[in-house]
């Protein structure tokens, strides 16, 4: 069975730099056609809840979260 990735993101977004890494991410993850859950903390108070609980007081974003833990940051995301 395919694990379940949900990836925490932001609609509100100034910084160019932080928009990268969304769009980024969101690339990868679709050309490798691997499934995942989009959240965004900025809409959804819910899902901004579980991502500050699951992130360990982090606020980095993009968030990946493979099976309900934490997979690493964006930067070693893009290393592998």
């Amino acid at each position: 069975m395919a694990p379940q990735i949900d990836v925490f993101t932001t609609t509100i977004l100034s910084n160019p730099g932080i928009r990268s890494r969304h769009e980024r991410l969101h690339r990868h993850l679709q050309a490798a056609r691997i499934e995942y859950t989009t959240h965004d903390v900025a809409s959804d108070e819910e899902a901004k809840k579980f991502w500050k609980r699951k992130n360990g007081g982090n606020n980095e974003l993009p968030c990946i979260l493979v099976n309900g833990e934490r997979a690493g940051t964006f930067e070693e995301f893009e290393e592998s």
